[in-house]
């Protein structure tokens, strides 16, 4: 890529990233987890309805892949699905199969290219986790990429725990923002900083890591800083004094609720 085009590229990343910060004097942004999964079925399009009907500003969720390498929506790698006795794998069904299949709750089982047109109708805030225990996950990273530059990238951000999918997200989508997740097992939060490799523009770490030191080391560095999963709405109100960009819940009513007493 030339000069200009790498210009080009850095005020677009600049522009969608500044679309995630949160306002001076503002409440932090308020992301759906999985929707609001504490009261529909997660990682559905009826959960991310009722997230923006809650109130929030967009929704989290996480991608998988099917035997044949459509990218759906799904955290947990077995699901329970109507007609069948067992769990099934996301990864044994082909993507004709995904599209027939249902929940126990009767909702179907979104596709990120489903979601990305979602997004463009409502104009949400999506943050698009990749699940880095797949089969292929540098191929997955780079066919969510692919999805994601069809639909143009307007207020899409990328996050995953998968180091390698960061790197790769950033390499194949260089104007989309891309999170690196962290969680509090992981011991490399405080000694390890790879952002010099991989180039995230995000933090996401889970909400018992921030504190007043770590968020200010963030800052330093220019990082987003979105947390996960904040439920307990004392502890919203914490992160936000901390300052953080955005909380990610299961409930954004109740959140939403506690940030504006």
């Amino acid at each position: 890529q030339d000069r200009r085009g790498t210009r080009v590229s850095s005020r677009v990343l600049d522009e969608r990233i500044a679309r995630f910060r949160r306002p001076p004097r503002a409440l932090p942004w308020v992301l759906g987890h999985r929707g609001a999964r504490a009261h529909a079925p997660e990682n559905t399009m009826a959960a991310f309805d009722l997230a923006l009907a809650q109130g929030a500003i967009g929704i989290e969720l996480d991608v998988r892949m099917t035997a044949d390498g459509q990218l759906c929506i799904a955290h947990d790698p077995h699901l329970h699905l109507r007609g069948h006795v067992n769990e099934v794998a996301v990864s044994d069904l082909s993507g004709a199969q995904l599209r027939k299949a249902r929940l126990l709750s009767g909702e179907p089982l979104p596709t990120l290219d489903e979601v990305l047109a979602w997004q463009t109708r409502t104009g949400a805030l999506v943050n698009v986790e990749l699940k880095g225990d797949v089969k292929a996950p540098l191929w997955m990273a780079r066919r969510a990429a692919e999805a994601v530059r069809r639909h143009g990238g307007e207020g899409i951000l990328f996050s995953s725990f998968h180091v390698g999918q960061v790197w790769q997200l950033t390499k194949s989508l260089p104007d989309v923002p891309v999170a690196l997740l962290v969680e509090a097992k992981k011991s490399y939060v405080d000694r390890y900083s790879p952002r010099a490799l991989l180039h995230h523009v995000a933090i996401h770490p889970q909400a018992s890591l921030v504190t007043a030191e770590r968020m200010a080391s963030w800052r330093a560095q220019g990082l987003l800083v979105n947390v996960w999963t904040v439920n307990d709405p004392k502890e919203a109100v914490r992160l936000s004094q901390l300052g953080v960009d955005t909380l990610v819940t299961d409930s954004p009513r109740t959140i939403l609720a506690a940030l504006r007493p």
